[in-house]
């Protein structure tokens, strides 16, 4: 866990281990360096000069000859003169592209956001924001978004991609809308099933009870004496952001934020499970017609895509797989946008 400095109740942190994929590569390039120089590369030796490791005018050649056949890469510079480090650089944007843009996922209605870090490696930086332990009596999303952005330095980054599940999705939307005002650049917004915030119903009592309660949606329930203080403060969240996301009414705005979104295409049977009625949660054609609402609240068309599950199995072993790939899709359409010309690429 990762508290960033002069944020002491917000933890942002990046998800263990996202690294990116030059350094899932670090054990074929130590190999190459061991088979074509006899150097086995330590982690005191990744900013020595490799010509002072001994890579010669001649070993470089060699060396130069197995990157390009090994891994399609192409040194220009004299490679005696390169660190190890900076060759990992090379090979990542060569095999890569420049690195990505940071991105900030924000906490569900528990306030918690450890469920992130199950998802697969996403090729950038990627950093979870929890909920601050207490929300000091703010009663407007809105004055949330701020304190993330204060406490985060989130208007100190030069470009970002924010989202989110559920309540998450709607707090990144209006700290994007925030961070746009303050003239910083949103490369993107990505929806993980979050509810537009277009006369929105609070999230029944009786369905927080049943998600705080440890029964899961399917499968065995269980409950430890242990856990029910923490989940009693985990219904105290979930109530409080559900008021604030129930008083939040943003206006519509053209050509705001672009965004795409992850859609859970199978309901919850709310009634049966919790004894009530949620149609965000329970009625596939109001769900449907949500896409739509978000669409005309930002002002642009929103790219879908569907996974399999209910909105609370989003993270589950069964499907986290697919919504990592999802995500990572996501990310990718985020990438393409022209911004210039304001169209999907």
């Amino acid at each position: 866990m990762l508290t960033r400095k002069n944020s002491p109740d917000i933890k942002d942190v990046t998800l263990p281990p996202t690294p990116p994929n030059y350094i899932e590569g670090f054990a074929p390039m130590e190999s190459l360096f061991l088979d074509t120089c006899g150097i086995q590369i330590e982690p005191g030796m990744m900013d020595i000069t490799l010509g002072t490791l001994g890579v010669d005018s001649l070993l470089s050649i060699e060396l130069s000859n197995e990157l390009r056949d090994r891994f399609g890469v192409l040194i220009d510079d004299s490679i005696s003169d390169l660190t190890f480090n900076r060759l990992q650089e090379s090979l990542m944007r060569q095999s890569h592209g420049p690195p990505k843009c940071n991105a900030y996922l924000f906490h569900d209605g528990s306030g918690h956001c450890h469920f992130y870090s199950r998802m697969s490696h996403m090729n950038r930086n990627v950093n979870g924001i929890f909920s601050p332990d207490s929300p000091s009596g703010m009663e407007r999303l809105e004055d949330l978004a701020s304190l993330y952005i204060e406490r985060t330095k989130l208007h100190e980054e030069e470009e970002v991609v924010l989202g989110g599940w559920s309540f998450g999705g709607v707090l990144a939307f209006e700290v994007a809308r925030q961070l746009q005002s303050l003239g910083r650049s949103v490369k993107g917004l990505i929806l993980i099933d979050s509810p537009p915030p277009v006369d929105h119903q609070a999230i029944p009592p009786e369905i927080i009870s049943h998600i705080a309660s440890g029964k899961p949606t399917s499968g065995t329930a269980y409950v430890t004496e242990s856990s029910k203080q923490a989940r009693e403060k985990i219904k105290q969240r979930f109530q409080y952001h559900a008021m604030l996301l129930q008083n939040y009414h943003p206006s519509s705005k053209p050509d705001d934020v672009p965004c795409v979104m992850l859609k859970c295409s199978r309901s919850m049977d709310t009634e049966s499970l919790c004894g009530v009625t949620y149609p965000w949660i329970s009625d596939d054609g109001f769900r449907e017609r949500s896409v739509r609402q978000w669409e005309q609240l930002i002002g642009r068309s929103i790219p879908v895509l569907d996974v399999a599950c209910n909105h609370f199995e989003v993270f589950d072993a069964d499907y986290v797989e697919d919504v990592s790939k999802k995500v990572m899709v996501a990310y990718e359409i985020l990438d393409n946008f022209d911004i210039q010309h304001n169209r999907w690429g």
